[in-house]
């Protein structure tokens, strides 16, 4: 879309490319950060299944050794929340993470159990319950709607 509009406007291609490459996600969306030794990828704006199935299959690629996916609720899918909630699970599940955090009351009913997986109820359950993990050379998903405040994990992890 960005490049639609700034071809409407005649914008030049090197500038249109240079844009782009100097584009640094902000506001929760798709931001990469660093703390300590390890690697955050913050997508807690928005979240619903397809965008959720998009941002585990692509943390799963990332190149890394371990891998901690911290799910939150995904909002508002009335009737079929359950089912969602059950099939973004699995696939976290089948796509061989390390850890599977879950945060938020629909998650919490989800009946898939492994070890793998904890459940919290709320971001502030999480982070009382981390202070006492150790977790390094790790890199972590931070996935969920946005009333969820996953960003409440990695602000506090930061000032560690």
């Amino acid at each position: 879309t960005a490049i639609v509009v700034a071809r409407f406007f005649k914008i030049p291609s090197e500038k249109i490319q240079q844009a782009i490459e100097n584009y640094f996600p902000q506001n929760n969306r798709s931001q990469l950060i660093e703390i300590k030794n390890n690697t955050y990828l913050l997508d807690a704006y928005n979240a619903n299944p397809e965008s959720m199935k998009q941002a585990l299959t692509y943390f799963a690629q990332m190149p890394a050794t371990r891998r901690i996916a911290i799910l939150g609720d995904m909002l508002e899918l009335g009737d079929y929340s359950e089912k969602e909630h059950n099939t973004i699970l699995q696939l976290a599940v089948d796509l061989g993470l390390h850890k599977i955090w879950l945060v938020g009351d629909a998650f919490a009913k989800t009946i898939h159990q492994s070890e793998k997986i904890k459940r919290f109820g709320n971001v502030y359950e999480l982070k009382r319950w981390y202070q006492g993990q150790q977790e390094s050379n790790t890199h972590f998903l931070l996935k969920g709607s946005r009333g969820i405040e996953l960003e409440k994990f990695i602000l506090e992890e930061g000032k560690s």
